[in-house]
């Protein structure tokens, strides 16, 4: 059952930036992949953006790593090739033992 006191909502007074549509898609009951809801979770959390495109003040969010509009947030290393070859010769060589 679509909420459609909320969809109106943000369709009124949601900023229109990222997030926006997948949010009333989500409101729509429509199918959303695990990044595009956290999109939409961010969108929401965030007050449809009314103040403008923010990055998240909640540090303690598990979700902050992930905001759209964040400031730094988790930076992956760069591997080397050779750590990246060596990773897939011990996958390649592992042998599985079944728990008994």
């Amino acid at each position: 059952m679509i909420d459609e006191k909320r969809h109106k909502e943000v369709s009124e007074y949601g900023k229109q930036y990222r997030g926006k549509g997948l949010l009333l898609k989500h409101l729509e009951e429509k199918a959303l992949t695990t990044r595009q809801a956290i999109v939409a979770k961010c969108y929401e959390c965030e007050g449809y953006y009314v103040d403008g495109k923010v990055a998240c003040p909640i540090l303690t969010c598990p979700l902050q790593p992930f905001n759209p509009y964040r400031v730094g947030g988790v930076k992956k290393k760069p591997v080397s090739e050779k750590a990246k070859k060596a990773a897939r010769e011990r996958l390649q060589n592992r042998k599985f033992t079944p728990k008994t």
